[in-house]
């Protein structure tokens, strides 16, 4: 099956899940943020009610949290982005990159993870999702 569009994810390995969900993006993508930045969409939508959002409740026990972060980016940079391959070589992964509008990714993508992510976003910010 032909690779799909995703969203930086991974398994907490120790640690904070911020902390995590840093180093995925980083390694996912290339790109370095300011913890400050992150947002834990899950923690801001839910509080503590939940452990995080279940990806398959019934099936498994696992949570995952979803996060967004603000950052300025120019033209350039996002160009350089676009098609740039990362991910860990010891972990198999060949990870290429692509920069798409925000108004298309649902569209572009079957992963669930995604859809989520952008109903938390339309949710919690929804002037900047508009």
């Amino acid at each position: 099956e032909a690779a799909h569009l995703s969203i930086p994810a991974g398994i907490c390995e120790g640690g904070e899940v911020d902390e995590n969900a840093l180093r995925e993006l980083r390694e996912e993508t290339g790109i370095n943020i300011a913890p400050e930045k992150l947002v834990n969409m899950t923690k801001k939508l839910y509080g503590s009610s939940w452990r995080g959002i279940y990806p398959s409740a019934g099936a498994c026990s696992e949570t995952m949290h979803l996060f967004c972060c603000e950052c300025a980016i120019s033209a350039h940079e996002l160009t350089e982005l676009e098609g740039r391959i990362c991910g860990v070589a010891t972990e198999h992964e060949r990870i290429r990159v692509h920069v798409v509008p925000f108004e298309d990714v649902v569209r572009l993508s079957p992963d669930p993870k995604v859809h989520s992510a952008v109903l938390m976003f339309q949710t919690l910010f929804p002037l900047e999702a508009s």
